[in-house]
């Protein structure tokens, strides 16, 4: 797969919450970058990715319908795409929920090699539950 399908891929799985099969679009060196998150955290091999995912994304009662206001750049590599975007779908007791992010995703051997994931987290700041969290890595998210 080509860095566009890989984000077509990935988006496909976070509208189900199957962590496995984000985790598995990954390199097995792959790695996440949260550039805007406290310390700018990174997490590096696909089953740390994993784990990771499953204890966050897939353990949170967020729920997403859908991908809005997608729009995808190409660079002058062919293996990198930027994306902005915003997912649709709801908190606990229904209230919108719609995290706008940019990520930078760079593909080797139709695989995920990297993600630099540019969430917005300003949509967090009136939340004040630690599910919040939890929100999709983007590829992750």
């Amino acid at each position: 797969m080509n860095a566009q399908q890989l984000f077509d891929a990935w988006v496909q799985a976070v509208l189900v919450k199957d962590t496995d099969a984000m985790a598995d679009l990954y390199c097995e060196d792959g790695e996440h970058h949260f550039s805007f998150r406290d310390g700018a955290p990174f997490i590096k091999g696909r089953e740390a990715i994993r784990a990771h995912l499953a204890a966050t994304f897939g353990a949170s009662p967020f729920t997403f319908q859908r991908l809005s206001a997608c729009t995808v750049h190409r660079t002058t590599d062919p293996d990198t795409i930027i994306v902005e975007c915003t997912f649709e779908g709801a908190a606990p007791g229904g209230a919108p929920f719609n995290p706008s992010y940019v990520e930078v995703l760079t593909a080797r051997d139709g695989r995920i090699a990297r993600v630099r994931d540019y969430e917005n987290l300003a949509y967090r700041a009136g939340r004040q539950t630690p599910a919040a969290d939890a929100a999709p890595a983007a590829p992750s998210a």
